[in-house]
């Protein structure tokens, strides 16, 4: 098989596997209601989403923080805190999250994670609730 062949082959299965960004339907989650549980911290949170405020809130502990949401294309949003513990707030100050969107699912999506100045990166998926 020449390379040639090789390519276009790679290509049609790339493209019916899902691995093209046309395949991502990221405006679907842009508001609603999920459920994350995160891997490595075994964090259990709601998460609500509206066209200007994201809450999420620990399932476990009942602390609820404020983001407020900045998409930045249809698959890449900016998070800055409002409003949480001082802690939180603290941790936060200054910073932005920035969430892009990897893959969409029927029932959510699996998103990266990054926080501007370090090197803060969280893989994980949200479940579509409500």
């Amino acid at each position: 098989m020449a390379i040639k062949d090789v390519s276009i082959l790679l290509l049609f299965l790339g493209t019916g596997l899902g691995w093209t960004s046309d395949e991502l339907n990221c405006r679907e989650f842009r508001t609603g209601k999920f459920t994350l549980t995160e891997k490595d911290r075994a964090g259990t949170y709601i998460v609500e989403r509206d066209h200007s405020y994201q809450f999420e809130t620990d399932v476990v502990r009942g602390v609820t923080v404020k983001f407020k949401v900045n998409w930045i294309s249809d698959c890449v949003y900016h998070l800055t805190i409002v409003d949480g513990q001082d802690e939180t707030m603290l941790f936060y100050k200054d910073k932005t999250l920035t969430i892009r969107i990897l893959e969409t699912y029927k029932d959510g999506y699996k998103f990266e994670a990054r926080m501007d100045g370090s090197d803060y990166r969280l893989v994980e998926v949200l479940k579509r609730i409500q």
